[in-house]
C-alpha cells in the first residue's frame, strides 16, 4: 500500500513538472517577441518618434522634385489605423449585436442555427481575399477611397469576434431578467433596449476593445487596399495611411529597417493596452460566471 501511494506521488509530481514545462515553453515565443521588440525598438523609441519624417532615398528624390512632403511619421499612421477601425466598427457593432440577439431568442429555431454557423464561418475567410473584396467594391468604382475600404474589410472581419463576445454575455445574464421585465408588464421592445441591452453594456464594451487589439494590427487587407489606391491614384502619401502598411514600407526599404522595429513596437504596445484594459473589464463578469455556477 505504501508502495503504491509513493507510486502515485511521483506520478503526480513528474506530470506537474510536464505541465509547467509546456507551459513555459508556450510562453518562449512570446518572451522571444518581446524581447526582439525591446531589443532593437527601445532605442528609437522617444517622443520625437511621433513628429519627424522617415523619408528614404526615393521618397527624398520625389519630394525635392515636386517641392512636397511625405507625411511618413508613426503619429500619422496611428492616425490612419483608428480610423480605419472606427469605421469598420460603425456598423459592425450594431449589426453584430443584432444579429446575436436574434439567434439568441430564436436559438430552438433551425432557420437562426443556420445563419448562426454561416455568419461564424466569415472568420473563416482568409483576409486576404476580404481586401481584393474590398478593393474591387469600393476602391475601383470610386477610384479612392481606402479608407472607406480598409474599415469594410475589417467591418466583415469583426462581425463573427463581436457575436461570439455578445453571445458570451447573453449567456451569463440570469435567466429571469427578460421574464421579470415582462411579468411586471414591459413590452418586448422595452424590455431588450431598456433591460436587457444596457445590463450588457460592460461584457460589450470588453468585447468591443478585444475585437480593436485584434483588427487594429491587420495587415493583409489594408496593404491590399492602400497600396492598390496608391498605384492608381500616383500618391505616395497613401502608403503610409496606416500603421501596419508603414511597418510593411519600412521592411521593403533596407535604410529603414531600423524604423520598422520602433513601428513594431508602437503597434504592440497599442495592442498589449488594449487588451489589459478589455481583460480588465471583463474580469467581474467572469466572477459572476463562477457564482453563478
Amino acid at each position: 500500500m505504501k508502495s503504491r501511494q509513493t507510486y502515485r506521488i511521483w506520478i503526480n509530481r513528474i506530470c506537474s513538472g510536464l505541465v509547467c514545462l509546456f507551459c513555459l515553453l508556450a510562453l518562449v515565443p512570446f518572451f522571444a517577441v518581446v524581447w526582439s521588440l525591446l531589443s532593437h525598438g527601445l532605442e528609437l523609441f522617444h517622443t520625437n518618434l511621433f513628429d519627424q519624417l522617415f523619408l528614404n532615398y526615393s521618397d527624398e528624390m520625389v519630394r525635392q522634385v515636386e517641392e512636397t512632403s511625405v507625411s511618413a511619421n508613426i503619429l500619422y499612421g496611428m492616425g490612419g489605423s483608428l480610423l480605419i477601425v472606427i469605421i469598420g466598427l460603425i456598423p459592425a457593432v450594431p449589426l453584430g449585436i443584432l444579429f446575436t440577439l436574434y439567434v439568441f431568442e430564436n436559438r430552438f429555431h433551425g432557420f437562426a442555427s443556420l445563419i448562426y454557423y454561416l455568419g461564424a464561418s466569415i472568420s473563416g475567410i482568409p483576409s486576404v481575399i476580404i481586401g481584393m473584396i474590398a478593393y474591387l467594391w469600393i476602391v475601383e468604382p470610386l477610384n479612392g477611397f481606402p479608407a472607406l475600404a480598409g474599415g469594410l474589410s475589417l467591418s466583415i472581419m469583426m462581425l463573427p469576434i463581436i457575436s461570439h463576445y455578445t453571445l458570451h454575455v447573453l449567456n451569463i445574464l440570469p435567466v429571469g431578467l427578460k421574464e421579470s421585465a415582462m411579468a411586471l408588464g414591459a413590452s418586448y421592445t422595452d424590455t431588450m433596449l431598456r433591460i436587457v441591452l444596457p445590463s450588457m453594456k460592460n461584457g460589450l464594451f470588453a468585447g468591443i476593445l478585444m475585437t480593436v487589439s485584434r483588427m487594429i494590427a491587420q495587415s493583409v487587407p489594408l496593404i491590399i487596399i492602400v497600396m492598390g489606391t496608391s498605384a492608381i491614384q500616383g500618391d505616395k502619401s497613401l502608403s503610409h495611411a496606416a500603421l501596419p502598411v508603414l511597418i510593411w514600407n519600412f521592411f521593403n526599404c533596407p535604410d529603414m529597417i531600423h524604423r520598422m522595429w520602433a513601428a513594431s513596437l508602437t503597434l504592440f504596445l497599442m495592442v498589449l493596452v488594449l487588451t489589459v484594459f478589455a481583460k480588465c473589464m471583463s474580469y467581474p463578469l467572469q466572477n459572476k460566471k463562477r457564482i453563478s455556477l
